[in-house]
């Protein structure tokens, strides 16, 4: 989610430069905003990954990395994650029972 999200704002924001879309569909105010909006979609994700590293200790640790190398932290230490935080356990169970 956190890849599409980032690939989805830095192809609106080339078209947005290059004024590449049909003005009279999307006003420059309008695309303003949805650029605001797609940029607001990566932060929370980003507060996410945060959130769930501070819950194993280690935000300050690996502070300085990019998102990428937070996720694959974060996914190596799952079990750690969903012990922490009863709300993430319900949303393993509840991802493993569609499975």
């Amino acid at each position: 989610m956190y890849v599409r999200s980032q690939k989805q704002f830095e192809l609106f924001r080339t078209m947005l430069n290059a004024i590449s879309y049909d003005q009279d569909k999307l006003t420059d105010l309008d695309a303003k905003y949805f650029k605001k909006r797609l940029k607001q979609r990566i932060r929370s994700i980003e507060d996410t990954i945060d959130l769930h590293l501070n819950l194993i200790g280690g935000l300050e640790r690996f502070m300085d990395m990019s998102y990428m190398y937070k996720l694959a932290v974060l996914e190596m230490n799952e079990e750690k994650v969903a012990a922490k935080d009863l709300k993430a356990l319900r949303m393993v169970d509840i991802s493993q029972s569609y499975n």
